[in-house]
């Protein structure tokens, strides 16, 4: 499980990494089915990113056929 830093208006969780492996797709396969870069999904993933860009999102979502709420969730304190 990863270490969360909770801030005083709550947090935003990625999902993606869950999702990604109940459903057995790759930071590869999504890469390539996106046109994103390796980086940009394997960051996400891993909760490594603190800005995220709304076409990125829409291309993950599109991409795997879910709703944002699939994939991020906010967190209140």
């Amino acid at each position: 499980m990863r270490s969360i830093e909770y801030k005083p208006y709550g947090n935003i969780d990625v999902k993606l990494d869950e999702y990604m492996k109940k459903n057995n797709i790759s930071t590869y396969a999504l890469a390539k089915a996106t046109n994103l870069e390796f980086n940009t999904i394997k960051n996400l993933r891993n909760t490594k990113v603190s800005r995220v860009d709304f076409d990125v999102l829409a291309k993950i979502c599109y991409v795997l056929e879910v709703d944002i709420s699939n994939i991020l969730e906010y967190i209140t304190v």
